[in-house]
């Protein structure tokens, strides 16, 4: 089982307390915000998770160093599918990282959509 750097399995009640708190949550704001609400493997899908790409810095994470922006089913494929528990895990956690920044310069460089605006009836 793969532990937290202060030693405690991950699924332990502090790290579903920390996962619940306002805290995480303003870290995954950021976390989203790089790629503008997109997903990093998937981007045409919108980001609903953060993915940890280590627990090394646990409670003190950095977008891009330690967490990445995905989709419910990329996350799902990250941790289920074929990648977590196996040698390929560091290398998957370094394409997401190079996914991450490479998708982070293209939203920025990309200019937003011009919101809609409603035309005006006349009588």
């Amino acid at each position: 089982m793969s532990r937290s750097p202060k030693g405690l399995p991950k699924a332990s009640p502090q790290y579903y307390v920390y996962i619940n708190s306002d805290e995480w949550r303003e870290k995954c704001k950021k976390c989203h915000a790089l790629t503008k609400y997109h997903c990093v493997v998937f981007p045409w899908a919108k980001s609903l998770n953060v993915h940890h790409l280590t627990y090394r810095n646990f409670q003190k994470e950095m977008p891009l160093r330690d967490t990445v922006p995905l989709s419910k089913f990329a996350h799902w494929i990250i941790h289920w599918w074929i990648f977590w528990k196996t040698p390929l895990r560091p290398w998957v956690n370094f394409l997401l990282r190079s996914l991450l920044i490479f998708w982070a310069v293209i939203w920025f460089v990309l200019p937003s959509k011009p919101k809609r605006t409603r035309r005006k009836k006349y009588a």
